[in-house]
């Protein structure tokens, strides 16, 4: 229960239908969700952003007053009000002296409610103006330094840049953006590379109609974005030393928490002199950043703003990243990723998958049609709800306080606890290292035979089954006692070739736990070197 009339959401939840209640959400935990909180950049507020969150998440609105008070009046208003009034001009509101902080405050604001309640992320990382949202979260800045900040730049573009325009682009071919922009270089820049084939072009206003004429032709898909100025374009040369200058004063510290910087792909951006300047005047390397994480084994994409700006170019990058893994040869056939797989959050392959999800999502109560402006407390907690059944840790002393827990039977008039004790070998796991020489000639079976090469796992559990012991390379076929995951040739000519060895490995580890799991086996063997299993080491 996020929220609302506990006898309509059980009504809800027990409707028959096509089998998926409304508001409820299910998962199986194989492994621990690594999660990130992503942090938009301009372009993604909209009028009310923050209004029922502001009436009813109290970690939010205090942290959105603090920063209303330390930037104070920017156009005739308090950042708070700029953020709840619903009746706001979005013209005004879009101006990048009131978009740049706004930005910064909210997204701070959301991350702090959300880890008030036990949702830690593993990892942040913001687009453009979103790095410095990520860069407080992360412990590297204040927030009084973060919206300070936030509120120089966005004054510094308003005030001494000209006028500009950005366009999303998607479908276009990399080599006609390209060739506009050589035609143009003083106008017209690629902003950001978000994901494949997906860019936003910035530039003058004429260059980027221009351009958008063009690109349209061309079959392209593009969509002004609601901005005031041509961020990560030459027209931010005029402000380039100044922003330098302002960031002197700003106070960084070492980061509690890894940040990914969509300036250079890289952990921990120094969030000195130069790079601030350099992050105002270069594109954005979304699609790159995105692309690290997931070969990091970050699974869980949070997106801290309203309409899945983000969502559908992260989403995009782990299918691309799903099909590049797929090209390879693993036990149980693999496949390219669906899109749809992505966004439900659903298996791809075997037990390896991506989640994305936005916060707070959209007010959406029953019976009532689809609210305009994004939800508060009780639809932030359903989209924390999302993250629980992944196996994300929650704060349940700081999510109960002030309410009160309604025990249900687990079953329906049999008054018998259902709830697992510890077991041996639970879903989640510290994973360790040893040299372990096998006591007996073969394991015991039934065995349940994977790895990275299909003809070795074929071939080994054949001549399991020649010595008599029950294997298979079926994960459903048996209820195996014995996983062996056959780690496959170390050869490699080049540095690329290596990590793509090194994503196929860790990715069939990742299944072989989760087979593991499911299979409720007694042990994983997971063979190093010396084919055929019979005179191998195993650990």
């Amino acid at each position: 229960m996020a929220d609302g009339d506990l006898r309509e959401r059980l009504a809800e939840a027990t409707a028959v239908g096509d089998g998926r209640a409304p508001g409820v959400v299910t998962g199986t935990v194989a492994n621990r969700p690594r999660t990130v909180f992503v942090f938009p950049g301009q372009g993604a507020l909209r009028p009310g952003q923050g209004r029922a969150l502001y009436a009813t998440a109290p970690v939010y609105r205090d942290t959105l007053d603090e920063a209303s008070a330390r930037v104070g009046t920017v156009h005739g208003r308090q950042l708070t009000s700029w953020c709840v009034d619903a009746e706001v001009d979005p013209q005004a509101q879009a101006a990048t002296e009131v978009a740049q902080p706004l930005l910064v405050a909210h997204g701070v604001a959301l991350a702090r409610q959300l880890m008030a309640w036990g949702v830690r992320p593993d990892a942040l990382v913001g687009h453009s103006v979103g790095e410095l949202a990520a860069a407080c979260v992360g412990g590297a800045l204040s927030l009084a330094d973060a919206v300070g900040f936030a509120a120089e730049r966005g004054r510094l573009m308003g005030t001494l840049t000209a006028p500009g325009a950005m366009l999303a682009v998607r479908g276009a071919d990399e080599q006609d953006v390209a060739a506009l922009v050589a035609a143009t270089p003083r106008e017209l820049a690629v902003a950001a590379y978000n994901g494949p084939g997906r860019l936003v072009i910035s530039g003058s206003p004429d260059a980027v109609e221009g351009a958008a004429e063009k690109l349209a032709g061309l079959g392209a898909a593009v969509r002004p974005l609601r901005v005031s100025h041509a961020f990560h374009s030459p027209l931010m040369e005029p402000v380039a030393q100044a922003l330098a200058d302002a960031a002197h004063a700003l106070d960084v510290t070492a980061a509690d928490l890894p940040v990914m910087s969509t300036l250079t792909a890289e952990w921990q951006p120094r969030m000195d002199p130069v790079h601030l300047r350099e992050h105002a005047l270069r594109p954005v390397l979304f699609g790159r950043a995105v692309t690290r994480l997931l070969d990091e084994g970050y699974d869980t994409f949070v997106e801290l703003g309203p309409d899945e700006n983000l969502a559908g170019p992260i989403r995009a990058a782990a299918v691309h990243h799903r099909a590049t893994d797929a090209d390879g040869t693993t036990a149980g056939a693999p496949r390219a990723a669906k899109s749809t797989d992505i966004e439900t959050g659903t298996d791809i392959g075997s037990g390896s998958r991506v989640l994305v999800v936005s916060a707070p999502g959209e007010a959406d109560r029953a019976g009532a049609a689809k609210a305009s402006s994004p939800g508060g407390a009780r639809e932030l907690l359903a989209m924390v709800g999302r993250l629980w059944v992944r196996g994300v840790t929650l704060d349940r002393t700081a999510l109960d306080a002030g309410r009160r827990r309604v025990p249900l039977p687990p079953y329906p008039y049999q008054r018998r606890r259902y709830w697992p004790d510890t077991a041996a070998h639970g879903l989640l796991h510290r994973v360790t290292w040893q040299a372990a020489p096998l006591a007996d000639d073969a394991p015991a079976g039934p065995v349940l035979v994977t790895g990275v090469d299909a003809t070795a796992v074929r071939e080994v559990a054949e001549r399991f089954a020649g010595r008599g012991v029950e294997a298979t390379t079926d994960p459903g076929a048996v209820a195996a006692q014995t996983v062996i995951l056959l780690a496959g040739p170390a050869k490699h000519r080049t540095a690329a070739e290596f990590e793509r060895l090194q994503r196929r490995w860790v990715t069939a580890f990742r299944e072989a736990l989760a087979l593991f799991d499911r299979a409720g086996a007694r042990r994983l063997l997971v063979v190093t070197r010396g084919l055929p299993f019979f005179t191998a080491s195993s650990a």
